[in-house]
């Protein structure tokens, strides 16, 4: 199967024009975060926006809508949300879950 994560996908210079011409069968679930558009072009920079940098959905500059038009419609997400600023407004990871969460299911049900 081929992952999609939106970072790496935006860091790659890919569209999603490459994720419509997929088998369907090759995506078992798409990796979501939200995050800067135009991170420094260097490796230091994009491991720190990597590592600390993720976003929840709809609160970056990704176009998750687009990657979510492109994929099939019963593609399964999973989020992958490092952040420091979540570590830190929400220590405890069951609360910071929740938060993501919620801040997700609201992006998805606004798009």
């Amino acid at each position: 199967g081929i992952l999609i994560d939106t970072l790496h996908l935006q860091r790659a210079g890919e569209g999603v024009a490459g994720i419509r011409e997929l088998d369907p069968r090759l995506l078992p679930y798409a990796q979501f975060c939200d995050g800067d558009l135009n991170c420094d072009d260097n490796f230091a920079a994009y491991l720190t926006d990597a590592m600390d940098g993720r976003s929840a959905p709809g609160e970056g500059d990704l176009p998750l809508s687009d990657v979510l038009d492109a994929l099939p419609v019963a593609c399964p997400l999973s989020l992958e949300v490092r952040s420091k600023r979540y570590r830190e407004s929400h220590p405890e990871p069951v609360d910071r879950a929740r938060v993501l969460l919620d801040r997700t299911q609201r992006f998805l049900e606004e798009r």
